[in-house]
């Protein structure tokens, strides 16, 4: 299950680096503005939607664990509208941008990067419909699809980019990028007919009493979905958020260039973490919906353990001299200032030291936190790791003389405290009560959708 999972998060993530290497032709200003733009559509665009999904891996994965799975399409279709209504903020910040960030960073590269915002938001609408179904599929151990839509979204993106870049300059890859997500969603649906799931993803044909089924019991899906939303929202704003501070470096340009470049550069290889963590979850939330608390807490630990070759294995990547070298052809590094080359090499480091080991660890535990449907308590621990201890951390460094190096080394700190208190909220965690709490949920979801139709 993990590994087609993995293969998926890492072609998507490969996704980010043919924009970047394409867009990487027309010079350090343009990297900066995609770089800066991506960072933010991550966060507040990608991370908001994937966050709020976390809502449908708890339902979903402990309704197929008990064998309801006539649930799982009530769960699809409203969490799908509840996703949509979120493309209007997003749509809202796009807009803004283009008045507030020319006054924290280059004005240039702002502009550039607001309107960039602005063209990704028919991928966001593609992702608010792709990402459920993707996610219901999982719940039921299909994995499969995910990965074989995931590799050809990325053969044709890569056209995509060459087509509308030569044409529109850096903003075309935007465009590709939305065409992406539009094909993502085409194919998606095309896979989940080939496997037979279409029936129990989309519950039949959408009349007028599923669409009603579809706005009942939003509150209880809120209730998981926005503290899911703040667990990744408040660590991926920590890093996104610390890629925007280091515009207000000196040098800002070879600053950014730096932070956006390694964080990309991170985030592809730790993909393969989100992957396990889905598993976690995913095994976790089935075994709670049995009932079998036992399984529920080995699935928690047997991800713990394969986090730490995971670690090695991604680590490598940044000892081995073929693989460095690729990876720095893959990203143009040479096309760039040489001080962007010697800063991510300094990075590079410390990602072999500990941050992936401290990182994944907390991750995987992450997914068995979404399996007991713990979302408001993670969320408060992300609160305190990032925006009390990390980000503070991070800008004391940065700014105190270490630029974008102590800027990573600051951010160490908020993974380390997850790790702490997640393995703590686990360890004193009371399964037995969460499994008989995980009926009552079921229930109620039984009840909703049969009130619905009866009104």
């Amino acid at each position: 299950m993990m590994l087609p999972l993995a293969s998926g998060n890492l072609i998507n993530y490969a996704v980010t680096f043919v924009t970047l290497h394409v867009v990487g032709s027309e010079g350090t200003s343009a990297v900066a503005a995609v770089g800066l733009a991506m960072a933010l559509y991550t966060c507040l665009g990608r991370n908001l939607i994937m966050g709020l999904c976390g809502a449908v891996d708890t339902i979903s994965s402990q309704a197929a664990g008990a064998g309801r799975l006539e649930l799982l399409g009530p769960i699809f279709r409203r969490s799908c509208l509840f996703l949509l209504l979120h493309l209007l903020p997003f749509g809202l910040f796009s807009f803004s941008a283009l008045l507030w960030l020319p006054h924290l960073t280059d004005p240039s590269v702002a502009r550039n990067a607001a309107r960039f915002l602005l063209l990704l938001l028919p991928d966001l609408a593609a992702q608010c419909l792709w990402r459920p179904m993707n996610r219901v599929l999982a719940s039921q151990r299909i994995t499969c699809p995910f990965m074989v839509v995931s590799f050809l979204v990325l053969l044709c993106h890569y056209f995509f980019c060459r087509f509308f870049v030569s044409r529109l300059g850096f903003l075309g890859a935007a465009c590709a990028t939305s065409c992406s997500g539009l094909v993502t969603l085409l194919l998606g649906a095309l896979a989940v007919c080939l496997v037979g799931a279409n029936r129990t993803i989309w519950g039949g044909r959408s009349t007028p009493s599923a669409i009603q089924q579809a706005g009942c019991g939003w509150r209880a899906l809120a209730a998981l979905a926005y503290p899911s939303a703040a667990m990744r929202m408040l660590e991926s704003a920590g890093f996104s958020g610390v890629v925007t501070a280091s515009a207000l470096l000196p040098l800002a340009k070879v600053e950014v260039d730096i932070m956006s470049l390694s964080l990309n550069a991170y985030g592809c290889f730790f993909s393969l973490f989100p992957a396990l963590s889905v598993c976690a979850d995913t095994r976790v939330g089935n075994a709670i919906g049995r009932g079998a608390v036992k399984n529920a807490k080995r699935a928690m630990r047997v991800a713990v353990l394969l986090a730490l070759p995971t670690a090695t294995a991604v680590s490598m990547v940044f000892v081995l001299p073929v693989c460095k070298q690729f990876l720095e052809q893959l990203l143009r590094v040479d096309s760039l200032d040489p001080r962007v080359q010697q800063g991510l090499e300094a990075i590079f480091v410390i990602f072999v030291c500990g941050f992936y080991y401290i990182d994944g660890l907390q991750t995987a535990l992450s997914g068995a936190v979404r399996g007991t449907g713990q979302q408001q308590k993670g969320a408060r621990i992300c609160v305190l790791a990032y925006w009390i201890l990390g980000i503070p951390s991070a800008l004391a460094l940065g700014f105190g003389g270490l630029n974008a190096i102590g800027l990573w080394l600051g951010m160490l700190v908020g993974p380390l405290v997850q790790l702490i208190f997640y393995a703590r909220l686990l360890w004193k965690l009371n399964w037995a009560a969460v499994a008989a709490s995980c009926e009552e949920r079921l229930v109620n979801h039984h009840d909703s959708d049969w009130r619905c139709l009866r009104s």
